[in-house]
């Protein structure tokens, strides 16, 4: 039986007189609120607002992300610079310590494991300026691709 857009199956309360038979559509003016479309709708509506948050949640989490990778890769760098710098310097000390200690050898007045030693402060030194140097153009890189450079032609 239809009635007043009512189908026969539908959940319904009623609202108004208590001389209503059950399942029909035939009351004194009572109201009708029909569950199982409301609550649908109701349940629709709440779903497609969990599943915005849930997106827009999901596009916050992954701009901080992002963000947090790029400052990671700015930091490196900078680290890797500062580095580079003391390696340079560090280098530049075992350069003169060298040279003074194989003018002192030369003169006699240090003996060769000093030299020896010497050389291999040097050894060490260019090995970190080189690694420092490396490390400078690893991270400039890894920054410049963070940001989205190296996708540049």
């Amino acid at each position: 039986m239809v009635r007043r857009g009512v189908q026969e199956g539908d959940c319904t309360i009623r609202i108004g007189c208590d001389n209503c038979v059950a399942n029909t559509a035939e009351c004194c003016g009572e109201q009708f609120f029909f569950l199982s479309k409301g609550f649908a709708r109701r349940n629709k509506v709440n779903l497609a607002q969990s599943l915005q948050r849930a997106a827009e949640s999901e596009l916050a989490h992954a701009r901080e992300k992002t963000v947090r990778q790029v400052w990671k890769a700015y930091n490196d760098a900078k680290v890797s610079l500062a580095k580079e710098r003391a390696a340079s310097a560090l280098l530049a000390a075992s350069e003169k310590s060298w040279s003074a200690t194989f003018e002192s050898y030369q003169h006699g007045l240090a003996t060769f494991p000093d030299v020896r030693e010497s050389e291999r402060n040097l050894t060490r030194a260019r090995t970190l300026d080189q690694a420092a140097r490396a490390e400078v153009l690893t991270r400039a890189a890894a920054f410049a691709f963070s940001t989205g450079d190296l996708a540049r032609p």
